[in-house]
């Protein structure tokens, strides 16, 4: 007697890539249904399948809200970041409660969630950069300013294992996954690590202090002396 029945089925390239693409966009359809956008590591919006961006022609507004809107869930095509925020813009400021477009009738509601998706979409287009730097060989001026595996490997973890804008140091709480992530690459460090890395300074020296010429340049004396009592330690005044 069968007491199962196991059903193998073999899947060319076509097939396996269009179930990839039908996983990672019904998980983006499960991250718009459970308002997830803010929780989604940025390894998982990288891996993420997105409409494609349309351009706007057309934008009627609509000061009553009509019977059927479209659902945000239903969309094969977006508006460019942009026009969402033209669009959700121009709703608040006529009191608006819906506008129509290429891609159907949206609501401020729908608006505002398609900008959350245009975040989590322009985080995929980083981490992938990200990732093909992270494979990289890094050439150092000499082996004191070499990385480990083990460094790098938690380095990895940290930028892509974490939602965008959660912190992801134990000893600061200004420094973001999204900040931490302008490292990789050679682009400009982003101030939050600047600002961070000056903050750990104060907290772990007694006689040593750092501070960011962009938050004293322009300070008035007074403000600066407040500046000085309030950042610097006994022990260093």
């Amino acid at each position: 007697m069968i007491t199962s029945l196991c059903i193998v089925t073999f899947l060319s390239g076509s097939d396996i890539g269009y179930f990839t693409y039908f996983f990672t966009y019904f998980f983006l359809q499960e991250i718009i249904k459970n308002n997830a956008f803010e929780s989604t590591t940025r390894y998982q919006a990288g891996t993420l399948q997105y409409p494609s961006i349309v351009q706007t022609t057309k934008m009627i507004l609509l000061s009553k809200k009509p019977e059927r809107c479209t659902d945000v869930l239903t969309l094969s095509r977006l508006p460019s970041r942009s026009s969402c925020q033209e669009m959700k813009n121009l709703c608040e400021k006529g009191k608006y409660t819906a506008v129509t477009c290429d891609v159907g009738t949206l609501t401020i509601e729908s608006l505002d969630e398609l900008l959350k998706i245009h975040g989590i979409r322009d985080v995929k287009i980083d981490v992938q950069t990200q990732e093909k730097w992270l494979k990289k060989e890094i050439n150092v001026p000499n082996a004191s300013c070499s990385l480990s595996k083990a460094h790098r490997a938690a380095y990895a973890d940290k930028i892509l294992n974490t939602p965008n804008n959660y912190s992801v140091l134990e000893n600061n709480r200004c420094i973001l996954a999204c900040d931490l992530a302008t490292i990789a690459g050679s682009g400009w460090l982003n101030f939050s690590i600047l600002n961070g890395m000056a903050e750990m300074v104060h907290e772990e020296n007694e006689h040593t202090a750092a501070l960011l010429l962009n938050s004293i340049m322009l300070v008035d004396d007074d403000d600066l002396v407040e500046y000085v009592k309030s950042n610097l330690k006994s022990s260093i005044k």
